[in-house]
């Protein structure tokens, strides 16, 4: 027989962004049968169940014998001193309280990190971007003069403008914008329907957010209408956020898991402190209406009801943690690196499996940096542990545990992430160049803009090229593209064959300037002098309106061949003698990503039987059983099961690659990871 009394302390678990969080303070006193229950030292068995309003009382018989491999052997007068020990042992639990907060959080990780094996179904995501839809002068003077739209005032108060009258409002210093600087989001607002309209600005921020836990309280003050006037009164009674160490999560402050506190906040939810002009809301109502006392009391009783359901003494003992709800998010935004003084402050509904946030009082070519943290409600259990008797033929113990909800709130930090709006640099324009009639002096170069974007390394050739792409921030590569907003070309011109293209710095230069917006034509053409018979070379780049350039062109051999009768042009791509050979082949997986989106590949909760959590490890169906009650995706239109084709088309010679897709859902039915 083995008799374990010393307190087994179980490992923090940290798997891809899984952590284990400890509350401080969690246990009021030590209680060795609870952590030998807890640590699975003790066969545990249920004989009763019992519930009421605000707890679940058990009946459990604890065989007080470790299940460990090194058992130690007693005589037999040593057995029955031992037996007496186990009888005073268990004694000393009755009256003992626990307080159980301890759960896993899973912290959302960077989309563009999960590897080639997870999906969103398995762990939830962020992705943090900026865009720049369109370049405009007279918007930029605009936005120097701090008019910064808002896309969720401009869509209240004109949901059906156009862009083109967008770009009159902001040209004119008369689009909506937000001047407090901090903004509640009303849960009824449609965020999805105004994030659609995100087009039709000239350029925005856009985070996006996956969770995977339940939405349990969300629900509550939704259907309640409570959901604004507890987030004004959260947000200014927690100022302890949790934050992120390297295996763990580390709690600042003993008040951070009182077990009254979420009960206080929502008895005590008021609308006598609440600014209707920090409300970001689109209904007719009055935001600031009296609250119903009874409101109070029945999002109590509902939130009791909950926890206790998913949070309970059988739950927890085959778990080993409670559930755990992100009921919203606080966005900080900060002007480039600062996280100090930060320049708004946003409070977004966590409403379903994702939220969608766009913030389009963003400038141009401008950094800023966002503090995204999240409003976590723990499902904690107050268990209180009762002796009743002790069987000394069985070596059992007999205790009622009874388990009462102490639901906790706590904010946590999530991630940190700069971004600037950069205007994308535009393509290398396409060359053309014409022989003019018995012409002795003079080419022509007809330029066009080509389509389409591409990634590369940014080629620098000029001194003022490290001042425009200082901006670009993140990867090496940079994403080129066309853009509309009015274009230029840059035509460098050497007489003697360079050995590098760097070369070029000291070329001869010409900016073409005689139209405003290539854009807008189809064809450029320019006409150059030169001596007949003559070698040049040339290279030519875009330059955007918005002061971005394009990488230079290949290096063009041109000669106006002059004969007694004729002329004639010999031009040539040539290659240099210093510059690194150009990649005859790309690596496939670099440039093309195919993966499910996240509607499609979240895990779909409404499809999942919940009659399971709290049934018997015997009455648990083999795998292929559980797997089949799982759903994967939300779309209305799932592409599982189905085959797509893919057409790659060349945007330069016209060729095309076609890619078969089949999306097959696999479900892997392993024991052991149920």
């Amino acid at each position: 027989m083995k008799i374990a009394v010393q307190k087994q302390e179980r490992k923090k678990i940290i798997s891809n962004s899984r952590f284990r969080l400890k509350s401080s303070g969690a246990r009021e006193e030590i209680n060795p049968i609870h952590e030998g229950i807890m640590d699975d030292l003790y066969n545990v068995e249920f004989v009763t169940t019992d519930s009421s309003v605000g707890e679940i009382s058990n009946i459990i018989e604890v065989q007080l014998i470790e299940n460990r491999d090194d058992a130690v052997s007693f005589t037999q007068d040593e057995e029955e001193a031992s037996i007496d020990a186990l009888e005073d042992f268990a004694k000393q639990a009755d009256g003992a309280e626990v307080i159980f907060n301890d759960t896993n959080f899973i912290a959302p990780v960077n989309y563009e990190d999960l590897s080639l094996y997870e999906t969103v179904s398995q762990i939830p995501t962020y992705k943090v971007n900026s865009f720049v839809n369109y370049y405009d002068p007279l918007i930029e003077d605009a936005f120097m003069n701090g008019v910064l739209p808002n896309i969720y005032r401009e869509t209240i108060a004109k949901p059906l403008t156009t862009q083109q009258a967008l770009k009159t409002r902001i040209r004119t210093n008369l689009a909506e914008s937000n001047a407090s600087r901090t903004v509640i989001f009303d849960h009824k607002m449609n965020l999805g329907i105004v994030n659609s309209q995100k087009e039709k600005y000239p350029c925005f921020s856009e985070i996006v957010i996956s969770k995977n836990d339940n939405n349990l309280f969300t629900d509550i003050l939704k259907n309640l209408d409570l959901f604004n006037f507890f987030i004004n009164d959260v947000k200014d009674r927690l100022t302890k956020p949790i934050t992120f160490t390297n295996d763990s999560l580390s709690v600042e402050g003993d008040d951070t898991f009182n077990s009254n506190f979420l009960r206080y906040l929502v008895a005590n939810i008021s609308s006598d402190n609440l600014d209707e002009e920090v409300i970001l809301s689109n209904r007719d109502d009055d935001l600031s209406r009296p609250i119903n006392f009874l409101d109070k009391l029945e999002a109590i009783g509902l939130l009791l009801r909950g926890s206790i359901s998913n949070s309970n003494f059988k739950s927890i003992l085959q778990n080993k943690s409670v559930p755990n709800e992100t009921v919203f998010y606080k966005i900080e935004k900060f002007p480039g690196k600062s996280s100090t003084n930060p320049l708004k402050t946003f409070y977004v509904p966590s409403d379903g499996n994702f939220t969608d946030f766009i913030d389009t009082e963003v400038a141009y070519n401008t950094e800023y940096s966002y503090k995204v943290s999240a409003f976590v409600i723990v499902y904690g259990t107050r268990l209180s542990y009762s002796y009743i008797s002790f069987d000394k033929d069985t070596k059992k113990a007999k205790f009622k545990v009874v388990s009462t909800p102490t639901p906790s709130m706590f904010e946590i930090d999530l991630f940190t992430k700069n971004l600037t709006p950069a205007t994308t640099p535009p393509l290398t324009p396409s060359v053309k160049f014409i022989n003019e009639s018995s012409s002795e002096s003079s080419i022509k170069i007809a330029f066009s803009l080509r389509t389409g974007r591409e990634k590369d390394h940014f080629i620098k050739i000029l001194p003022t090229d490290n001042y425009i792409f200082r901006k670009e921030i993140g990867s090496d590569l940079v994403t080129f593209r066309r853009l509309d907003e009015p274009i230029q070309i840059e035509i460098m011109r050497m007489e003697t064959k360079p050995k590098s293209i760097f070369q070029f710095e000291n070329a001869e230069i010409v900016v073409i300037r005689d139209t405003d917006q290539l854009s807008n034509l189809d064809l450029m053409v320019h006409k150059e002098v030169v001596f007949p018979n003559k070698k040049y070379y040339y290279v030519f780049r875009t330059l955007s309106a918005s002061g971005m350039v394009s990488n230079p062109s290949p290096v063009y051999e041109v000669e106006l061949i002059k004969t007694a009768d004729q002329s004639r042009i010999n031009s040539k791509i040539i290659k240099l003698e210093e510059d690194q050979p150009l990649e005859s082949s790309y690596i496939m997986r670099k440039l093309l990503q195919i993966r499910p989106s996240l509607k499609q590949a979240i895990l779909n909760k409404g499809k999942v039987n919940d009659d399971l959590l709290d049934a018997p490890i015997s009455d648990v169906p083999v795998a292929p059983n559980i797997l089949s009650r799982y759903a994967v995706g939300e779309s209305e239109h799932s592409i599982w099961g189905r085959k797509f084709k893919i057409r790659i088309k060349s945007n330069e010679s016209g060729k095309i690659i076609d890619i078969n897709v089949n999306f097959d859902l696999i479900k892997d039915e392993k024991v052991e990871d149920l």
